[in-house]
């Protein structure tokens, strides 16, 4: 927590999103492998993380981008952060969850690259809806791997959306993931490690 204070399963159970069974489950695995530390008090039970690189990498790993379902296609923008800007204002604009991750999310973030990454990579929670009905409604005209700019990953479990935020650099705002899922998807990109090495630095100090 901001304050330095050890949150209760309660407390990250209501901060992910998710039931307080799932979150006490969840957290008694971490537990069994020591990566976290439980204390009861009173009726409450904290939680201390004791290896937090290694609870991050057991995260990347097991929600890697892609999702079970990825869409390409092709959006005109001035550069990447203006498509980055773009996408995220259409998806506001349709009433859309989505979040930009990887190499343009760490840019975002300030982590810079000598170059723009080939496509902008998007979460989106598609409510049910088909992923291609999606990128219809973002106005996505289809194209493959290789002539697209955007990639869409389906997110039913809200790994990418869920405490997504708007961030901006210089004249351009994008919806961009929350930096532990950003850190996570950098993995799969090219000099994902490097880029993420960077982000892992500025997080542990912004926290």
């Amino acid at each position: 927590a901001a304050s330095g204070s050890r949150p209760t399963i309660s407390e990250l159970a209501d901060g992910a999103g998710v039931s307080l069974w799932t979150a006490s489950r969840a957290i008694s695995q971490l537990a069994e492998h020591g990566l976290v530390a439980k204390e009861r008090t009173d009726r409450h039970v904290s939680v201390t993380v004791v290896d937090q690189v290694e609870v991050a990498e057991r995260l990347a790993a097991r929600t890697a981008w892609p999702g079970d379902q990825e869409i390409t296609g092709y959006l005109w923008g001035r550069n990447a952060y203006d498509l980055a800007a773009r996408i995220s204002e259409r998806a506001a604009e349709a009433a859309i969850d989505l979040a930009v991750t990887g190499r343009m999310g760490a840019a975002f973030l300030g982590v810079l690259g000598t170059s723009s990454p080939p496509e902008i990579r998007c979460w989106v929670d598609t409510g049910g809806q088909a992923l291609s009905a999606v990128a219809d409604q973002l106005g996505l005209e289809p194209a493959p791997q290789g002539e697209a700019n955007i990639a869409l990953s389906a997110d039913p479990w809200r790994v990418g959306t869920h405490r997504r935020s708007n961030v901006s650099f210089g004249e351009w705002t994008a919806a961009v993931a929350h930096p532990i899922r950003v850190w996570c998807d950098l993995h799969g990109e090219q000099r994902g490690i490097e880029f993420a090495a960077q982000l892992w630095r500025a997080v542990s100090h912004a926290g």
